[in-house]
C-alpha cells in the first residue's frame, strides 16, 4: 500500500499511515522501511550500508519529513517492530542532523 504512494505529498502518506491505524493494521518492519524511503522522496536506496551513508543521502532533506521518518520509527520501535538496518541506519542520521 504505502509503495504505492512513494512520491506523495507528506500529508498524503500521513493519512494512509493513520487510516491503516484507524482499521487497527499494524506496521511491520518491511512497511516501516517503505514509509520512510517514501518519506524521504527517495533519496534513500536499499544500498546503504551505513550511518554515514545515510546521513549523505538525507542532508538537505526537509526538516518535515525528517521529523515524521524519526517519529514514525521511534514509534515503531516502541511498538516492537524490529527496524531493519537500512532504517536503523536512517534513524542514526537523522540524530546527527539533530531534527528529532
Amino acid at each position: 500500500l504505502i509503495g504505492a504512494h512513494c512520491r506523495a505529498r507528506l500529508c498524503k502518506l500521513q493519512a494512509v499511515r493513520s487510516q491503516m491505524i484507524t482499521w487497527g493494521v499494524k506496521p511491520d518492519k518491511v512497511f516501516l522501511e517503505k514509509y520512510v524511503i517514501s518519506v524521504l522522496q527517495e533519496r534513500i536506496t536499499t544500498y546503504i550500508s551505513s550511518t554515514e551513508e545515510a546521513f549523505r543521502c538525507i542532508l538537505g532533506s526537509d526538516k518535515d519529513r525528517l521529523e515524521d521518518a524519526a517519529t514514525v520509527i521511534d514509534e515503531a520501535k516502541a511498538d516492537g517492530v524490529s527496524p531493519t538496518a537500512l532504517v536503523s541506519f536512517i534513524r542514526k542520521a537523522i540524530r546527527q542532523i539533530d531534527v528529532n
